[in-house]
């Protein structure tokens, strides 16, 4: 079979080096001659993977290139032929110049010169890579969520379903939708009512995958029985079951749920450590459900699930801050004033007064370019992926990128990929206000400046193991000072180094060198 494989994946491979285009241009054939070489390797599961290398003019390789579409599958079916998706190539040096009314860029390289986004999309299902897991929720579309709430008998609600969902349901509908460019619809269906568990939250409680943290476990198969009788849960996508947030903080998400008209695919479940309220009053959950709800769409935690790592004591005067980029956990921790003038935000009381305070976490709210990729709400145009030596590209704002480019991504390996994208104290970055039923009011600190956000992904690592860093984060979670790099900036990763080398209005522009091998 590995024969077979061979033979078949060679012919495909080279065929598709045929085509050649430079950002989506046609452009004129060159005569020099392209000299490529099929790399392969068999897998432990069976499988034989494919990939593609081109000489350079110093007579040495390229990277692998590696196609989305490069498996041959141990169980193939003898005869039949199978197809890579395409490769482009270009002849080694080639210079290429193209200017639109969304982006300007320049290449001047003795690398291979390759748009396809291919070589920027690593593989990894389960986790930061591509394709997403077969499981995962369609994340186009309308998404159908049923709503319950469940209540126990030593931790009972004193506030109304409608309080409960009044700003939270509404704040996650709009946010998610918004961070999809429009391509997601969510629609809820609620049934207002608390539905009451028999048994203690005490004899619900499990051991979760952060040490020393017991959650509401099972607590899907006590609200789906309870609201049956009265709840058809036919065409739903999602269950989504809400416990007290008086007396519960946090969230989970599961897999799918039986009920009387059938299976839903996936379950949600909202508020699930206990942890009483001290004012004993609804606490704000849209952060915790939109988290959540980007879990059954195929997202996985960027953030560590290792407690026992700890910041050192700061110096006096000094406390640790934390930039916050996106809902998966994309964190990175920074010394700043006590009193510095980016955590500071206003809150104003109903009667009338306000109070300056501190908040130790700058919220950058836009989801991460590179996991609206994963999602498809930025599509393969949007993504300019590099693999020459230099190049320089005009991004638009990830907040809304229009038909612009979104994200510049850099292969460094198989599964590590450098990601850049732009910034801008729009949208959701230029801060989340919060209103309390109260009346009480305050508007949390959003991005304190404008400028590229550079982070590395890797898909080797599982949730939980940080797979995506902050440029300039070395694993323990600290960098030198918030990560955004302004106009003259530049940051270094492994050789390449990425500057933000001028702005305007609606873009900013990067360039990358890479040095001499």
């Amino acid at each position: 079979m590995a024969g077979i494989a061979a033979a078949v994946l060679l012919m495909a491979l080279c065929v598709a080096t045929a085509a050649s285009s430079v950002f989506g241009q046609e452009v004129e054939p060159d005569p020099t001659d392209i000299e490529v070489r099929v790399v392969a390797r068999r897998l432990t599961d069976g499988r034989i993977e494919f990939g593609l290398q081109q000489r350079r003019t110093n007579e040495s390789w390229s990277d692998r290139m590696l196609p989305s579409r490069r498996f041959f599958p141990a169980n193939a079916q003898v005869g039949r032929w199978l197809v890579s998706s395409l490769v482009s190539t270009t002849p080694p040096p080639a210079t290429a110049r193209v200017d639109d009314d969304t982006q300007t860029t320049q290449i001047t390289s003795t690398h291979v010169a390759s748009t396809n986004p291919d070589a920027c999309r690593p593989p990894g299902t389960g986790t930061v890579g591509f394709p997403l897991p077969e499981w995962a929720l369609r994340s186009v579309g309308t998404v159908r969520i049923a709503v319950l709430f469940l209540d126990f008998p030593d931790a009972i609600a004193a506030h109304t379903t409608a309080i409960e969902a009044e700003s939270n349901l509404a704040y996650t509908e709009k946010y998610l939708e918004a961070m999809s460019y429009g391509k997601l619809d969510i629609e809820y269906t609620i049934l207002p009512q608390w539905l009451r568990a028999e048994q203690s939250y005490e004899d619900h409680l499990e051991e979760s995958r952060l040490e020393g943290f017991a959650t509401l476990g099972d607590v899907q198969n006590v609200a789906v029985p309870l609201a049956d009788p009265e709840f058809d849960f036919t065409g739903h996508d999602v269950v989504m079951i809400v416990m007290p947030s008086s007396h519960f903080i946090g969230g989970t998400a599961l897999g799918a749920v039986d009920t009387q008209e059938g299976v839903v695919p996936a379950t949600v479940r909202i508020n699930i450590f206990r942890e009483d309220s001290s004012k004993g009053g609804p606490r704000r959950w849209p952060l915790t459900s939109s988290h959540e709800l980007l879990h059954v769409f195929g997202l996985v935690d960027y953030y560590s699930y290792d407690l026992s790592r700890r910041l050192p004591e700061p110096p006096a005067g000094k406390i640790w801050a934390y930039g916050s980029f996106g809902r998966m956990g994309l964190w990175a921790a920074f010394l700043a004033d006590e009193r510095d003038h980016r955590l500071a935000h206003v809150f104003h009381f109903s009667n009338g007064s306000r109070s300056t305070r501190y908040d130790d976490v700058i919220w950058s709210e836009e989801m991460l370019a590179w996991s609206r990729w994963q999602l498809g709400w930025l599509d393969d145009r949007q993504i300019r992926c590099v693999t020459e030596a230099n190049a320089t590209v005009s991004l638009n704002p990830v907040a809304a990128p229009g038909n612009g480019i979104a994200m510049v991504a850099i292969p460094l390996s198989e599964t590590e990929v450098i990601a850049i994208e732009s910034r801008r104290k729009i949208a959701y970055d230029k801060g989340r206000e919060v209103r309390w039923p109260s009346g009480n009011h305050t508007t949390y600190p959003g991005l304190p400046i404008e400028g590229l956000l550079v982070y590395t992904v890797d898909t080797a690592l599982e949730p939980g193991e940080l797979p995506l860093k902050v440029a300039g984060d070395t694993g323990d979670g600290q960098i030198d000072a918030y990560p955004i790099l302004a106009e003259g900036q530049s940051v270094s990763i492994r050789g390449i180094t990425i500057t933000l080398q001028s702005t305007t209005a609606t873009s900013h522009t990067v360039k990358i060198t890479r040095s001499a091998e």
